[in-house]
């Protein structure tokens, strides 16, 4: 793929390190992939919004998922039935960080 000059290329735990986000999207992350426990060790994202698979197999570090414990996990129905095409059995998973006290 030929990127425009524009477009930055970091690795996940760099781009988190000097951007500090407060929200992540992700679409379409592997499965078993090593970049999302990043996301949840990153103090600064108070959101993560995956695009992926409601198979677990198929994409998103379910591992990862269900091991952390700063985030609440919601599977958004409304915003899932929107990925195209249907046949892909597409996912939206939000992760909302935990409010302290």
């Amino acid at each position: 793929v030929n990127y425009p000059e524009y477009v930055v290329r970091q690795d996940a735990k760099e781009a988190l390190r000097e951007h500090d986000p407060e929200v992540v999207l992700c679409s379409w992350p592997p499965a078993g992939n090593t970049f999302e426990q990043q996301v949840f060790r990153t103090r600064s994202v108070q959101l993560y919004i995956v695009i992926s698979s409601c198979h677990r197999f198929a994409a998103g570090n379910w591992d990862d998922y269900r091991s952390q414990s700063a985030f609440d996990l919601e599977k958004n129905e409304k915003l899932s039935r929107l990925i195209l095409p249907p046949e892909l059995d597409a996912a939206v998973y939000i992760f909302r960080r935990k409010q302290l006290g």
